[in-house]
């Protein structure tokens, strides 16, 4: 699954989580990436990371996230990793659904967050 976010220089103008129930996987990697502020990339490039991980039923994340790939042009590895995590620990729980906290806990699911710097800030 892929989520892509579309960064400013100025990170307050990034998009604010939403507060509704989440029903399917895909919301809640959109909702992951709304909250997710990394360095933004030099013109024409993206950030990249693929993150692997399981949800428990009440909108957390089960024990530690796997990060199986960073692309960081123009910036370190690491601040693209702690960005993530930084975004995993702000915005979890989240809000499931009755159905989404029924079927998606211990199911592991990998998303791809793509960061695309804004062609105007």
């Amino acid at each position: 699954m892929t989520a892509t976010k579309l960064l400013h220089e100025d990170r307050d103008r990034d998009a604010a989580p939403s507060k509704a129930a989440i029903d399917r996987p895909r919301q809640a990697a959109d909702q992951l990436a709304a909250c997710w502020s990394p360095p933004p990339p030099p013109p024409g490039e993206t950030v990249e990371i693929t993150m692997r991980f399981s949800f428990n039923r009440h909108g957390g994340i089960v024990g530690s996230p796997r990060i199986t790939y960073v692309k960081a042009p123009g910036a370190d590895p690491e601040a693209v990793r702690e960005s993530l995590r930084a975004a995993i620990k702000t915005c979890s729980p989240l809000r499931f659904s009755k159905s989404m906290a029924a079927s998606a806990p211990g199911y592991p699911i990998s998303i791809r967050f793509i960061g695309r710097r804004a062609e105007r800030d």
